[in-house]
């Protein structure tokens, strides 16, 4: 213990914290609400809008160490849900999808990519030029 306030707002910076918070709005239940407790009689429930402006990676860490497991950790979460919403029949999911992908390297700090016009549309899961 560092002898610091800790509330919500403090447990946005925290890298390990923001790598919970996306855990959660990455996994299947996703749409449940978090539990903040203010007080030892005071709990609020909570949807993380701002969670894609707080990178786990970008956090406070103690040990700076940590940093790279908690990328490789959002990385292997992220994989997961481009996973799951690639799969899904219905458009809304393939929109989650491509969002999710679009924004991959910058949410686990990996450099971007490149892609030629062929790799965009593939990976984006675009059928044709004009679709995209």
């Amino acid at each position: 213990d560092r002898g610091v306030l800790c509330n919500y707002s403090t447990w946005l910076d925290r890298g390990w914290c923001r790598a919970e918070m996306w855990c959660k709005v990455l996994s299947e239940a996703s749409d449940i609400p978090m539990i903040v407790l203010e007080s030892e009689d005071k709990a609020e429930f909570l949807f993380p809008f701002n969670w894609n402006r707080k990178a786990a990676h970008e956090g406070d860490f103690t040990v700076e160490a940590d940093r790279r497991a908690v990328s490789e950790m959002s990385r292997k979460a992220l994989l997961g849900k481009l996973s799951s919403t690639a799969t899904a029949a219905d458009g809304g999911q393939l929109a989650h999808y491509r969002y999710f992908a679009a924004c991959q390297e910058g949410f686990t700090g990996q450099p971007l990519g490149r892609r030629s016009a062929q790799e965009f549309l593939s990976y984006f899961r675009f059928p044709s030029l004009a679709d995209a």
